[in-house]
């Protein structure tokens, strides 16, 4: 029961994150009531749908004390791929999406192998992706932008229960990937690889594998998001991907994850995902530019990080005892002084 209790425990900073859903809705309404509108929710839930979904797989990355630029590259790629097979070369849709979610996957393998078996930096190996994979998307397009098939349009535009096919699945995989975090000894063993490396090998975890796998799924999950997203706009094109670039990395800090590793939390970085698809929405309803778009994520970016590294909550607690006098220190009952122990601030039970 402990056991359950404190796996359940790790999902806390998804608490904080769903107050911050709130505040931006609340927000959002209060300065432009269209944003919350019902027309409005409909196009922005599958934005956020496929945000969540890139987000899952840069937020494996980032357990393991990594970093993945590769992400822009991926969905560009993938998506070019899924709408030209079966167009051109007359493809059954079912495996033009199987070879290209297994394109994808070879591509995180490429990367995770380099990053493990070579001991190049991960910024510079996923860049690096990126901008082959770029190239391939320009070379294999000539810059033309190409329209999907009919039935994957629309598929990513229908709804279920009046809510996108997209949001449905962007929500499942974040489900998913958040009981496996928790109950499953996969998700352990992520915590305990990305957490330290070194202890993870003395216990005997094959550390490489694992880093590489984190790489593997994660392009898994961009190349997802390319399929859906192609569908979902209809045509693709050589910079589709580029937004997703700053925006993953603002949806795995805002939803709680370690930078340094180890603690991941895949609620939290769904729920950022929905909370930055409304800002970017709200922005939009505003009549303000793209330009305007990427000013305020990368705002929100570093406004995030800065309370990441700030450690608010061991800010708060300094703040209470400064308020309540001098720290080590409490008045007792017969109105004297005695000393305290007061635990280490910042320390948590694993």
């Amino acid at each position: 029961m402990s056991g359950m209790v404190g796996r359940l425990l790790r999902w806390q900073p998804a608490y904080s994150t769903a107050v911050i859903v709130a505040g931006v809705f609340l927000l959002s309404w209060a300065v432009d009531g269209r944003s919350v509108s019902l027309i409005a929710l409909r196009s922005m839930l599958p934005a956020a749908g496929i945000l969540a979904i890139a987000g899952v797989g840069e937020t494996l990355v980032v357990q393991q004390r990594g970093v993945d630029l590769s992400v822009p590259g991926v969905i560009a790629l993938t998506a070019y791929v899924v709408s030209d097979l079966p167009i051109r070369y007359g493809i059954s849709p079912a495996l033009a999406f199987l070879v290209t979610i297994v394109l994808g996957l070879v591509v995180g393998l490429v990367s995770g192998m380099i990053i493990t078996k070579v001991g190049v930096s991960p910024i510079v190996v996923t860049f690096g992706m990126n901008s082959l994979l770029v190239g391939l998307v320009i070379w294999y397009s000539g810059t033309q932008p190409v329209t999907t098939w009919a039935g994957l349009q629309a598929f990513a535009t229908g709804r279920w229960l009046g809510v996108s096919f997209l949001t449905w699945i962007g929500l499942c995989v974040v489900v998913v990937a958040a009981l496996v975090e928790s109950f499953t000894k996969w998700g352990r063993r992520f915590a305990a690889v990305g957490a330290s490396p070194g202890a993870a090998r003395i216990a005997g975890l094959a550390v490489g594998r694992y880093v590489t796998m984190a790489y593997v799924i994660a392009a898994g999950c961009y190349s997802l998001a390319g399929i859906l997203l192609v569908g979902f706009v209809q045509t693709s094109s050589t910079s589709l991907g580029d937004p997703y670039l700053l925006s993953v990395f603002v949806v795995v800090i805002i939803g709680g994850t370690r930078l340094r590793g180890g603690k991941a939390t895949m609620m939290g970085t769904g729920l950022a995902a929905l909370a930055l698809a409304q800002i970017d929405q709200a922005v939009l309803t505003l009549g303000a530019t793209g330009a305007v778009q990427d000013l305020v994520e990368a705002t929100v970016l570093v406004l995030a990080a800065l309370m990441g590294v700030a450690n608010v909550p061991q800010l708060w607690t300094r703040a209470k005892r400064l308020l309540g006098g001098p720290p080590g220190r409490r008045a007792s009952k017969h109105g004297g002084d005695e000393a305290t122990v007061v635990a280490p601030v910042g320390s948590e039970r694993l």
